[in-house]
């Protein structure tokens, strides 16, 4: 008697073992698949260097309307990520990527263009685990450019 309870124990000891380890992996294996995913995501993040320290608007200058100068920010943003888009094997679209405001100083002369830059780091694998900003890098700058005159009567 007592050598077959010892073996239903036993076995009973192993079944828990079993049911316990295909509890554990329902919750285990997604993490662990989070905490890649997030890993990915910061590691992808940390390759791109600021963009904001390359840009200046040195060869921006002149008088123009607000299109004008928008599309020169974005002509010139574009060209200073070119590097990033190397880097990251993805396609920076300048018109949709790159949002510019174009905020004219009270005097006339001169701008400040408030720029947000959108760019796309992470694809999304699991579309059930949020990212920050739905896995894109977003950078904002500020830019003023000195020697630009807004014309008059142009809505920005």
């Amino acid at each position: 008697m007592t050598g077959s309870r010892t073996h239903a124990r036993r076995a009973g000891r192993g079944a828990a073992a079993v049911e316990g380890a295909l509890v554990l992996s329902v919750f285990l294996v997604p993490m662990l698949m989070g905490l890649i995913y997030y890993g990915h995501y910061f590691w992808q993040a940390q390759r791109v260097a600021p963009i904001g320290a390359s840009v200046s608007g040195a060869g921006i200058y002149g008088q123009m309307t607000c299109g004008t100068l928008t599309t020169r920010v974005q002509q010139l943003l574009a060209s200073a990520v070119s590097n990033v888009d190397a880097g990251l094997g993805q396609a920076l679209d300048p018109v949709e990527d790159i949002v510019v405001t174009v905020l004219p100083l009270v005097g006339g002369i001169g701008a400040d263009v408030q720029v947000r830059l959108r760019l796309p780091i992470v694809t999304t694998v699991l579309p059930f685990l949020p990212l920050p900003d739905g896995g894109d890098l977003v950078e904002d700058l500020l830019l003023r450019l000195e020697n630009v005159r807004i014309t008059t009567g142009a809505s920005c």
